[in-house]
Protein backbone atom coordinates (compact mmCIF):
# COMPACT_ATOMS: atom_id res chain seq x y z
CA UNK A 1 0.00 0.00 0.00
CA UNK A 2 0.94 3.26 -1.08
CA UNK A 3 0.97 6.40 1.76
CA UNK A 4 -0.12 9.10 -0.72
CA UNK A 5 -3.18 7.40 -2.34
CA UNK A 6 -4.62 6.63 1.16
CA UNK A 7 -3.76 10.13 2.54
CA UNK A 8 -5.23 11.38 -0.63
CA UNK A 9 -8.06 9.01 -0.11
CA UNK A 10 -9.06 10.10 3.54
CA UNK A 11 -8.58 13.82 2.73
CA UNK A 12 -11.47 13.75 0.64
CA UNK A 13 -13.50 11.66 2.56
CA UNK A 14 -13.57 14.19 5.41
CA UNK A 15 -13.37 16.91 2.57
CA UNK A 16 -17.54 19.06 2.23
CA UNK A 17 -19.52 17.43 -0.89
CA UNK A 18 -19.17 20.91 -2.11
CA UNK A 19 -16.79 23.85 -1.40
CA UNK A 20 -16.11 27.40 -2.83
CA UNK A 21 -15.10 31.19 -1.45
CA UNK A 22 -16.88 34.01 -1.85
CA UNK A 23 -15.46 37.35 -1.78
CA UNK A 24 -16.17 41.14 -2.51
CA UNK A 25 -14.18 44.38 -2.11
CA UNK A 26 -16.44 46.65 -3.71
CA UNK A 27 -13.55 48.23 -5.53
CA UNK A 28 -15.41 47.56 -8.79
CA UNK A 29 -17.95 49.98 -8.10
CA UNK A 30 -18.53 53.03 -8.28
CA UNK A 31 -19.60 55.75 -5.67
CA UNK A 32 -23.58 55.89 -4.27
CA UNK A 33 -26.05 52.86 -3.30
CA UNK A 34 -24.78 49.43 -2.90
CA UNK A 35 -28.33 48.15 -3.71
CA UNK A 36 -28.50 46.56 -7.25
CA UNK A 37 -25.11 45.83 -7.81
CA UNK A 38 -23.60 42.53 -8.15
CA UNK A 39 -20.15 43.13 -6.99
CA UNK A 40 -17.70 40.31 -5.99
CA UNK A 41 -17.53 36.65 -6.42
CA UNK A 42 -18.33 33.50 -5.17
CA UNK A 43 -21.95 34.72 -5.62
CA UNK A 44 -24.96 33.70 -7.25
CA UNK A 45 -25.17 34.95 -10.52
CA UNK A 46 -28.40 36.41 -10.92
CA UNK A 47 -28.22 37.79 -7.39
CA UNK A 48 -27.31 41.62 -6.57
CA UNK A 49 -26.77 42.98 -3.72
CA UNK A 50 -30.44 44.00 -2.41
CA UNK A 51 -32.68 44.31 0.24
CA UNK A 52 -35.87 47.11 1.08
CA UNK A 53 -33.27 49.99 1.83
CA UNK A 54 -30.76 52.41 0.06
CA UNK A 55 -28.70 53.13 2.86
CA UNK A 56 -26.21 51.53 2.70
CA UNK A 57 -23.51 53.28 0.26
CA UNK A 58 -20.26 52.86 -1.61
CA UNK A 59 -17.64 55.32 -0.59
CA UNK A 60 -13.98 55.97 -1.88
CA UNK A 61 -11.14 54.67 -0.51
CA UNK A 62 -10.12 51.14 1.36
CA UNK A 63 -9.99 49.78 4.78
CA UNK A 64 -6.69 48.47 5.84
CA UNK A 65 -6.25 45.73 8.05
CA UNK A 66 -3.86 46.49 11.37
CA UNK A 67 0.11 45.65 10.34
CA UNK A 68 0.10 43.13 13.68
CA UNK A 69 -2.64 40.94 12.54
CA UNK A 70 -0.15 39.74 9.63
CA UNK A 71 -3.26 39.82 7.52
CA UNK A 72 -2.18 38.37 3.76
CA UNK A 73 -4.84 39.21 1.56
CA UNK A 74 -4.29 42.52 -1.18
CA UNK A 75 -7.66 44.47 -2.28
CA UNK A 76 -8.52 44.48 -6.16
CA UNK A 77 -7.70 47.94 -8.14
CA UNK A 78 -10.99 47.73 -9.72
CA UNK A 79 -12.13 51.56 -10.36
CA UNK A 80 -10.57 52.40 -7.41
CA UNK A 81 -10.42 51.71 -3.33
CA UNK A 82 -13.78 51.22 -2.38
CA UNK A 83 -15.40 50.39 1.28
CA UNK A 84 -19.28 50.63 2.17
CA UNK A 85 -20.71 52.06 5.01
CA UNK A 86 -24.51 52.32 6.59
CA UNK A 87 -25.32 55.82 5.51
CA UNK A 88 -28.27 56.13 8.65
CA UNK A 89 -28.00 57.53 11.95
CA UNK A 90 -29.86 57.77 15.48
CA UNK A 91 -30.64 59.16 18.48
CA UNK A 92 -30.36 55.80 20.33
CA UNK A 93 -27.31 53.49 21.03
CA UNK A 94 -27.69 49.87 18.82
CA UNK A 95 -31.45 50.98 17.93
CA UNK A 96 -32.65 48.03 15.53
CA UNK A 97 -35.00 50.44 13.79
CA UNK A 98 -32.15 52.39 13.00
CA UNK A 99 -29.02 49.82 11.25
CA UNK A 100 -29.50 48.96 7.49
CA UNK A 101 -28.10 46.06 5.68
CA UNK A 102 -27.50 44.82 2.17
CA UNK A 103 -27.44 40.85 1.10
CA UNK A 104 -26.18 38.90 -1.54
CA UNK A 105 -26.91 35.42 -2.14
CA UNK A 106 -23.93 32.62 -2.24
CA UNK A 107 -23.79 30.75 -4.95
CA UNK A 108 -24.17 27.18 -3.01
CA UNK A 109 -25.87 26.84 0.48
CA UNK A 110 -23.84 25.52 2.93
CA UNK A 111 -24.98 23.32 5.71
CA UNK A 112 -22.31 21.65 6.95
CA UNK A 113 -18.76 21.89 7.76
CA UNK A 114 -16.29 24.53 9.26
CA UNK A 115 -17.37 28.08 7.45
CA UNK A 116 -14.08 30.56 7.70
CA UNK A 117 -15.08 34.48 7.08
CA UNK A 118 -13.03 37.48 7.81
CA UNK A 119 -14.36 41.27 7.21
CA UNK A 120 -12.45 44.44 7.73
CA UNK A 121 -14.70 47.12 9.49
CA UNK A 122 -14.70 50.02 11.56
CA UNK A 123 -17.03 52.25 13.49
CA UNK A 124 -15.95 55.94 14.01
CA UNK A 125 -16.70 57.71 17.27
CA UNK A 126 -19.42 60.40 17.94
CA UNK A 127 -22.19 61.46 19.92
CA UNK A 128 -24.18 58.20 19.06
CA UNK A 129 -22.24 54.67 19.28
CA UNK A 130 -21.49 53.28 15.37
CA UNK A 131 -21.51 49.55 14.45
CA UNK A 132 -20.39 47.48 11.45
CA UNK A 133 -21.47 44.03 10.76
CA UNK A 134 -21.87 40.62 8.54
CA UNK A 135 -24.93 39.13 9.11
CA UNK A 136 -25.49 35.43 7.94
CA UNK A 137 -28.48 34.13 6.13
CA UNK A 138 -30.65 37.71 6.45
CA UNK A 139 -33.93 37.50 4.29
CA UNK A 140 -34.44 39.90 1.57
CA UNK A 141 -37.91 41.23 3.10
CA UNK A 142 -35.64 42.98 6.10
CA UNK A 143 -33.78 46.14 5.33
CA UNK A 144 -31.97 46.40 9.61
CA UNK A 145 -30.30 43.00 10.75
CA UNK A 146 -33.19 41.80 12.53
CA UNK A 147 -34.19 38.25 11.55
CA UNK A 148 -30.31 36.57 11.22
CA UNK A 149 -27.32 36.22 13.28
CA UNK A 150 -25.18 39.06 13.05
CA UNK A 151 -21.26 39.45 14.02
CA UNK A 152 -19.96 42.97 14.08
CA UNK A 153 -17.73 45.67 16.13
CA UNK A 154 -18.69 49.30 17.72
CA UNK A 155 -17.11 52.28 18.02
CA UNK A 156 -17.30 51.52 22.62
CA UNK A 157 -14.81 48.69 21.47
CA UNK A 158 -17.49 46.02 21.87
CA UNK A 159 -17.08 42.88 19.73
CA UNK A 160 -20.81 41.21 19.24
CA UNK A 161 -22.76 38.66 18.42
CA UNK A 162 -26.31 38.70 18.46
CA UNK A 163 -28.13 34.94 17.58
CA UNK A 164 -31.35 37.25 16.05
CA UNK A 165 -30.32 40.69 14.66
CA UNK A 166 -29.08 43.01 16.55
CA UNK A 167 -30.65 42.46 19.36
CA UNK A 168 -29.60 43.23 23.29
CA UNK A 169 -31.56 40.37 24.77
CA UNK A 170 -30.21 37.56 22.66
CA UNK A 171 -26.55 39.42 21.61
CA UNK A 172 -22.95 38.75 23.47
CA UNK A 173 -20.74 41.62 23.81
CA UNK A 174 -16.90 41.21 24.67
CA UNK A 175 -15.62 44.83 25.65
CA UNK A 176 -11.85 46.01 24.76
CA UNK A 177 -11.60 43.56 21.85
CA UNK A 178 -12.00 46.50 19.28
CA UNK A 179 -10.06 49.67 18.28
CA UNK A 180 -11.61 52.90 19.27
CA UNK A 181 -8.87 55.26 17.84
CA UNK A 182 -11.02 55.32 14.27
CA UNK A 183 -8.86 52.35 12.71
CA UNK A 184 -9.86 49.36 11.25
CA UNK A 185 -10.34 46.05 12.53
CA UNK A 186 -10.11 42.69 11.28
CA UNK A 187 -13.11 40.46 12.24
CA UNK A 188 -12.32 36.72 11.66
CA UNK A 189 -15.27 34.19 12.48
CA UNK A 190 -15.92 30.44 12.01
CA UNK A 191 -18.82 28.80 12.34
CA UNK A 192 -18.51 24.93 12.63
CA UNK A 193 -22.28 23.67 11.86
CA UNK A 194 -22.09 20.49 12.57
CA UNK A 195 -21.26 20.81 16.27
CA UNK A 196 -22.71 24.31 16.53
CA UNK A 197 -20.03 26.32 17.67
CA UNK A 198 -19.22 30.17 16.58
CA UNK A 199 -15.76 31.57 17.18
CA UNK A 200 -15.02 35.16 16.77
CA UNK A 201 -11.41 36.78 16.65
CA UNK A 202 -10.69 40.59 16.54
CA UNK A 203 -7.44 41.57 15.47
CA UNK A 204 -5.66 38.61 16.14
CA UNK A 205 -1.92 37.46 14.88
CA UNK A 206 -3.51 34.85 11.91
CA UNK A 207 0.28 33.33 11.79
CA UNK A 208 -0.32 31.93 15.79
CA UNK A 209 -4.25 32.33 16.19
CA UNK A 210 -4.99 31.92 19.84
CA UNK A 211 -8.05 31.97 21.71
CA UNK A 212 -11.42 33.34 20.57
CA UNK A 213 -12.25 36.62 21.74
CA UNK A 214 -16.31 35.34 21.69
CA UNK A 215 -17.67 31.92 21.66
CA UNK A 216 -20.97 30.95 21.60
CA UNK A 217 -22.56 27.77 21.11
CA UNK A 218 -26.55 29.16 19.40
CA UNK A 219 -26.40 29.43 15.61
CA UNK A 220 -29.90 30.75 15.81
CA UNK A 221 -31.55 29.92 12.78
CA UNK A 222 -28.59 29.21 10.29
CA UNK A 223 -28.22 25.86 12.68
CA UNK A 224 -31.16 24.30 10.57
CA UNK A 225 -31.50 26.58 7.19
CA UNK A 226 -27.38 27.15 7.15
CA UNK A 227 -26.11 29.73 5.42
CA UNK A 228 -27.19 30.55 1.94
CA UNK A 229 -26.72 34.31 1.65
CA UNK A 230 -24.41 37.14 3.73
CA UNK A 231 -25.34 40.57 4.28
CA UNK A 232 -23.35 44.05 5.26
CA UNK A 233 -24.26 46.98 7.08
CA UNK A 234 -24.42 48.65 10.39
CA UNK A 235 -25.25 51.84 11.82
CA UNK A 236 -24.00 55.34 12.06
CA UNK A 237 -21.40 55.45 9.48
CA UNK A 238 -20.41 51.70 10.23
CA UNK A 239 -17.68 50.83 7.81
CA UNK A 240 -16.86 47.46 5.75
CA UNK A 241 -14.80 46.05 3.58
CA UNK A 242 -12.95 43.39 2.16
CA UNK A 243 -15.48 39.96 3.41
CA UNK A 244 -13.96 37.08 2.50
CA UNK A 245 -16.08 33.51 2.94
CA UNK A 246 -14.63 30.18 2.61
CA UNK A 247 -15.66 26.43 3.39
CA UNK A 248 -12.92 24.96 1.13
CA UNK A 249 -9.95 22.35 2.07
CA UNK A 250 -7.95 25.71 2.47
CA UNK A 251 -10.58 28.32 3.70
CA UNK A 252 -8.40 29.77 6.46
CA UNK A 253 -5.81 30.95 4.28
CA UNK A 254 -8.34 31.81 1.58
CA UNK A 255 -9.81 34.26 4.32
CA UNK A 256 -6.60 35.45 6.16
CA UNK A 257 -4.03 35.01 3.15
CA UNK A 258 -1.63 33.01 5.78
CA UNK A 259 -0.30 30.07 5.28
CA UNK A 260 0.22 28.48 8.39
CA UNK A 261 -2.44 26.42 9.61
CA UNK A 262 -4.89 27.23 12.43
CA UNK A 263 -4.93 25.29 15.87
CA UNK A 264 -8.10 23.19 14.24
CA UNK A 265 -6.53 22.53 11.20
CA UNK A 266 -3.53 20.94 12.67
CA UNK A 267 -5.67 18.67 14.79
CA UNK A 268 -7.52 17.54 11.56
CA UNK A 269 -3.94 17.26 9.68
CA UNK A 270 -3.14 14.64 12.62
CA UNK A 271 -6.08 12.69 13.04
CA UNK A 272 -5.43 11.72 9.20
CA UNK A 273 -1.80 11.03 9.39
CA UNK A 274 -2.56 8.68 12.06
CA UNK A 275 -5.27 7.13 10.25
CA UNK A 276 -2.63 6.38 7.56
CA UNK A 277 -0.15 5.19 9.73
CA UNK A 278 -2.38 3.01 11.16
CA UNK A 279 -3.72 1.42 7.93
CA UNK A 280 -0.32 1.79 6.82
CA UNK A 281 0.99 -0.92 9.69
CA UNK A 282 -1.42 -3.34 9.10
CA UNK A 283 -0.78 -3.78 5.31
CA UNK A 284 2.64 -4.39 6.29
CA UNK A 285 1.59 -7.12 8.83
Amino acid sequence: MKLAPTLTLLMLASAPAFSFTASVDFNDLGTGDLKGKASGSGFETDSVWSSNSAAVDVATGDLLAPASTNYGLSQSTGVGPRHVFANVSSATPYAVSANRQNGRNLESTITSGTVWISFLAMAPTGSNTSWAGVGLDPSEAFSSFSNSPLIGIDSDGNVFYSQSGFNLDTGTFVSGAATTDGSANLVLFSVNLDAGVLNVWVNPDVDDLGVADLTSTDLGTIASSGISRIGVGGVNSGQIDAVYLSNDVNAYQQVTGSTIPEPATWAAMAGVLALVMTALRRSRR
